[in-house]
């Protein structure tokens, strides 16, 4: 059921049926669900002395479950930081917003999610100078694959080679020189939505075909068509699993995902498998972090068994996390950690269970606001935020 669910003629199907019998809105409501939520060790900053604490904008997630907000309304309680629960979706959002030093919010995964998230956060960061999570450069990266592999090539960063281009004539020259199978890909898209695999010339001239179209190809998103680009990476033969592993400030997790028999996917499987994290894969995800400075970022790697090594997917910042341990490395049995020790420039496990966007928020004031709000005789302590 999962594999056919994958399915971009699935997609197509559900939701012609849906614009047929469903005529009301959806609902998107607010998901409160801190009463149920597993409990962990709370995360509690050492705030610096004189350094006035921001007052937050807390957006409630739209999503139907394992929203971010109830995480982070527990850290600024904890912390005792000052905040309001924002409603940034409102036509009054823009007189609301000069209320707050800090605006929180984790924005869903759809397009027009991300076109209302960067619009807005554009003005809230660069016009009106409020620190933001996501910042403007994090949510222009968060679900666009291009630009990811774009600044990682850019980087120099290990990536599996990808064809990228806006240029039809351009890509009916490309595609009889390519190497088959392929994985066709759209931009924007998560758990394998929009991800295809592309057994020959033949289907891939016929996908480019429909993409430049005049109405484009179309996908899983009912709103929106493929138009006008392909996204083609090379299928890499033998990777029985990808490796997703999750970077915060000096800290990384993660997990890996297999790929059921017969399928070519791995992510939104619901084949999750926690356990000890290879050293290279954790250097790796820590350089993506480091050279696209980015405070956290899930980085999902293949093993190419032919070049011995780990290749970089694609990357995301806000991943479904159902519990404390849902992201923990596993060592012996034991959830936990990697902290990076500068001093040996490897990372060495730790027994942890933890709420990652509390971590991430503790990442996030860090680098956001006493960097950028207090004197520099206020930060000199190396370990400001140790908990």
């Amino acid at each position: 059921m999962t594999k056919l669910t994958k399915h971009r003629l699935y997609w197509i199907g559900r939701n012609m049926l849906k614009q047929a019998v469903c005529s009301k809105p959806a609902k998107r409501m607010m998901y409160d669900d801190s009463n149920t939520f597993p409990p962990s060790d709370p995360v509690v900053l050492r705030w610096p002395d004189g350094l006035r604490k921001p007052i937050v904008g807390l957006v409630p997630d739209q999503h139907p479950k394992n929203p971010y907000w109830t995480k982070y309304r527990r850290f600024l309680e904890t912390n005792k930081i000052p905040f309001q629960l924002y409603d940034i979706h409102k036509s009054g959002w823009l007189a609301a917003a000069k209320d707050f030093d800090m605006i929180l919010w984790r924005p869903f995964s759809s397009p027009p999610d991300l076109e209302e998230c960067r619009r807005k956060i554009f003005i809230l960061e660069k016009n009106m100078g409020k620190v933001c999570y996501p910042t403007f450069r994090i949510a222009m990266i968060y679900e666009d694959k291009a630009l990811q592999y774009e600044l990682m090539k850019l980087h120099g960063l290990p990536v599996v080679e990808t064809f990228i281009s806006h240029s039809y004539s351009e890509i009916l020259s490309v595609i009889p020189r390519m190497q088959y199978p392929v994985v066709a890909k759209l931009l924007t898209g998560s758990g394998s939505l929009g991800t295809e695999f592309v057994a020959n010339e033949h289907a891939a001239r016929k996908l480019a075909k429909h993409v430049f179209s005049f109405a484009g190809r179309q996908g899983y998103w009912p709103f929106l068509r493929q138009k006008d680009y392909v996204y083609f990476q090379r299928f890499i033969p033998g990777a029985h699993y990808d490796l997703r592993v999750i970077i915060v400030g000096d800290v990384a997790c993660g997990y890996f995902r297999d790929v059921p028999q017969g399928e070519f996917r791995a992510s939104g499987m619901h084949t999750q498998r926690n356990g000890e994290l290879p050293m290279k894969a954790l250097l790796i995800a820590r350089e993506v972090a480091m050279r696209l400075d980015l405070v956290s970022v899930a980085v999902d790697m293949l093993y190419d068994q032919e070049r011995e090594a780990f290749l970089i997917i694609e990357l995301s910042t806000f991943v479904l996390i159902e519990s404390t341990v849902d992201a923990a490395a596993r060592l012996d049995g034991v959830p936990g950690v990697y902290r990076f020790c500068a001093d040996h420039g490897d990372y060495s496990f730790e027994p942890a269970e933890f709420w990652l966007q509390e971590w991430v928020l503790r990442e996030i004031f860090r680098r956001s606001w006493f960097a950028q709000k207090h004197t520099s005789a206020s930060c000199n302590s190396t370990n400001i935020l140790d908990v």
